[in-house]
């Protein structure tokens, strides 16, 4: 698997720089590297090794698949989720993002229907997610984003959950402004993950993903798979990074504790996913004039006031089947939702040092866009 070296090294050397270093989070630092670096090597060796048996996966085609995007804290968990109860889709659990290879695919599946280890992994969910409880639900075993195919490279902002440093790790989070050389091994890294997961889990089923940190690579990707088709979700500024904040902030107040009473990451980090907002807005635009039928933007209110239309657009926009069995699902999982959900989570962007003046100033031209209250 590929491994963008020079950042990883350059992320631990800043761990242990002057200006960042504090002894807990240095011991996280290496901890994480020997844990990263052991499961890197590991899987990178079950799939060299499987490449032989399974060599045929090369021709498996990737068609026309379809991506969830947009900040996160925008619905996209709430519509990824509810689209995967449709079985002509195959889609990402995370376990499959964190084990990447056809062999080891086969095994879990294995066990999962035998119920071994059960009790395990959900004490390990409870311990490895805890802060995210009342944010967003995470397991093993359900349908996730792929962005762990590109945490294994370094070339992800996911990385700021430990490496909350956006100046000197700037490429992490803007693919789309590396050397060729370097988009091209990253896209081959990413293709073939996606075509081991569809032949080891559905080879003739339409990929669904979800992803709402790919925007920094997103021209990248839209190059590299030409039929790919994307749902653009949008929410305000107002809600959605705040939200992300509060995301971020339960893991560095326990990994990173130099972030503790200090606004500098959090204000970094709404910088960025407010130039993501305009990135995708340049993007989107292109590409909804050149090839509108690659292309749909759903509002955040009209996905959770109208999801039932929502869901019948997004059909027909794609020129998708639905069946009286998949609809039914929905609806049942629709009603579930509206009566089951409450949010627990509450923030402000004030508790992170910033105010609505200082979003709007990051992004006035999205404000005007998308006629946003001020």
């Amino acid at each position: 698997m590929y491994l963008n070296q020079q950042l990883f090294w350059k992320a631990i050397k800043t761990s242990f720089s002057r200006q960042h270093f504090h002894p807990l989070h240095a011991t996280y630092v290496t901890l994480f590297s020997s844990a990263f670096l052991g499961l890197h090597s590991f899987v990178s060796l079950v799939r060299k090794l499987e490449s032989i048996p399974y060599s045929s996966y090369r021709q498996q085609p990737i068609i026309a698949p379809i991506y969830i995007t947009g900040n996160p804290r925008s619905g996209t968990t709430f519509l990824h989720r509810l689209l995967c109860e449709d079985e002509q889709f195959t889609y990402t659990k995370l376990y499959h993002t964190i084990f990447p290879s056809i062999s080891i695919y086969q095994l879990l599946d294995r066990l999962e229907k035998l119920k071994i280890f059960t009790n395990m992994l959900t004490s390990l969910e409870k311990k490895g997610f805890s802060g995210w409880e009342t944010i967003h639900t995470t397991k093993l075993n359900e349908a996730e984003e792929d962005e762990q195919f590109f945490v294994f490279t370094m070339l992800s902002p996911v990385i700021t959950l430990l490496f909350p440093f956006f100046n000197e790790l700037e490429e992490s989070g803007w693919v789309d402004r590396l050397p060729i050389s370097t988009r091209e091994k990253l896209m081959s890294h990413y293709l073939d993950c996606l075509q081991r997961h569809l032949y080891a889990i559905g080879r003739d089923k339409t990929l669904l993903i979800k992803n709402t940190t790919c925007t920094g690579r997103l021209q990248t990707m839209l190059d590299a798979i030409p039929d790919l088709k994307v749902i653009h979700l949008i929410r305000h500024p107002y809600q959605a990074i705040p939200s992300l904040l509060s995301m971020y902030n339960a893991s560095w107040n326990s990994f990173v504790p130099q972030t503790r009473n200090n606004f500098d990451s959090s204000k970094a980090l709404a910088k960025l996913y407010a130039d993501y907002y305009r990135q995708r807005l340049q993007i989107f635009q292109k590409l909804r004039q050149k090839q509108p039928e690659r292309f749909l933007e759903v509002r955040y209110e009209d996905l959770i006031t109208n999801t039932l239309e929502v869901i019948e657009q997004i059909y027909s926009q794609f020129d998708l089947s639905l069946t009286t069995e998949t609809l039914t699902k929905f609806k049942t999982q629709i009603q579930a939702a509206q009566q089951g959900y409450k949010s627990k989570h509450k923030y402000s962007l004030e508790q992170f040092g910033l105010t609505q003046e200082t979003i709007y100033d990051f992004m006035p031209d999205v404000f005007t866009e998308y006629n946003f209250t001020k």
